[in-house]
């Protein structure tokens, strides 16, 4: 069974969490997880930044982090996002607040799996992947 926790909604970001759930299962299902303990967690600029100066030794703003806290027998997982990042790069990349919220989230599952967008490669090959369940997905809006 996958289990979806989602936390840090502070009232401003309206959350579809079937559509939240349904996501995180198609991409988990499609790697064959099919026993999983997710928590995501909508946080501010500010917590993003903090995760990231402790756990990674990095002092600047992201937009998605994910650590794996399992021990191997099943996925245990964070991801954090920030909607505020996700507003600035929907700006930025001409796309809808809801289409970045979706690759945020697909983003964040992928590096649960496993995959790493350290080298421009990695990040090329992250990225199709990202588009590809974007389109194969047909995803659902995630906010309402």
């Amino acid at each position: 069974m996958i289990t979806v926790t989602i936390a840090g909604r502070d009232g401003t970001l309206n959350v579809n969490s079937s559509a939240v759930e349904k996501l995180i299962q198609t991409i988990l299902e499609d790697s064959n997880i099919s026993n999983a303990e997710i928590n995501l967690v909508f946080g501010t600029d500010e917590m993003l930044r903090e995760l990231k100066l402790e756990y990674f030794d990095e002092d600047v703003f992201t937009d998605v982090i994910a650590f794996r806290l399992d021990d191997g027998k099943q996925l245990e997982g964070e991801i954090y996002i920030s909607p505020q990042r996700a507003a600035e790069n929907a700006k930025t990349y001409g796309v809808s607040f809801s289409n970045e919220l979706d690759r945020l989230l697909i983003h964040g599952t992928l590096h649960l799996l496993g995959w790493k967008d350290d080298t421009a490669e990695q990040k090329k090959v992250m990225s199709r992947e990202e588009n590809r369940f974007l389109t194969e997905i047909n995803v659902t809006t995630l906010i309402n």
